[in-house]
Order: C-alpha cells, then sequence, then structure tokens
C-alpha cells in the first residue's frame, strides 16, 4: 500500500511510504490481450473491473476479454481508497 504523507517542516514536499507484496507487472502495447491467460494464472475466477466514467469504453473492453471470469464493471465518477486501519469491502454479481 502506498502512502502520500506530507513532509510536517516542508509542507510542500511529498514523502512515499511503501509497503508491498512481490508483485508482476505487465507494460507495453498489447499486453491487454495477456489480461485473461494472467487470471487464469493466479487462478482468480470473479473478477470485477472498477473504471471512472470517462474510462467505462475500455472497462467494457476489459470485461469482454476477461470473459466468463468478469462477473461486472463498475463505473463512478470516483473512488475513495481506505483509509490504514479500514477494511474495505465489495460484494458483486452473486
Amino acid at each position: 500500500m502506498a502512502r502520500f504523507l506530507p513532509d510536517r517542516k516542508r509542507p510542500s514536499s511529498w514523502n512515499l511510504s511503501l509497503q508491498s507484496l512481490p508483485c508482476r507487472v505487465l507494460f507495453g502495447f498489447g499486453t491487454l490481450a495477456e489480461l485473461p491467460g494472467e487470471a487464469r494464472t493466479l487462478g482468480l475466477v470473479r473478477l470485477l473491473v472498477l473504471s471512472t466514467l470517462a474510462q467505462a469504453d475500455e472497462a467494457r473492453r476489459v470485461l469482454s476479454l476477461l470473459g466468463e471470469r468478469g462477473v461486472g464493471a463498475l463505473h463512478r465518477r470516483t473512488y475513495a481508497y481506505a483509509r490504514r486501519g479500514h477494511r474495505a469491502s465489495a460484494r458483486c454479481c452473486s
């Protein structure tokens, strides 16, 4: 989880505290087509695609790429991120 914390001594600067698990990043032209295979490799079976309203078309494209693994797409103007100590949960498409 990345947290951006303002430096109390210099309010215009930002510090970064990053706590991360090992991850895999795919980057480059055409990598979106690899998404279904990556989901299969990771054993993911029920994926919810989140996007802003402006990205709704792209989210629907991602959902179609996922096939039966994609359970829905949720489009909102903004998303609130869970703060430390709070639990975030999502329920979708039983």
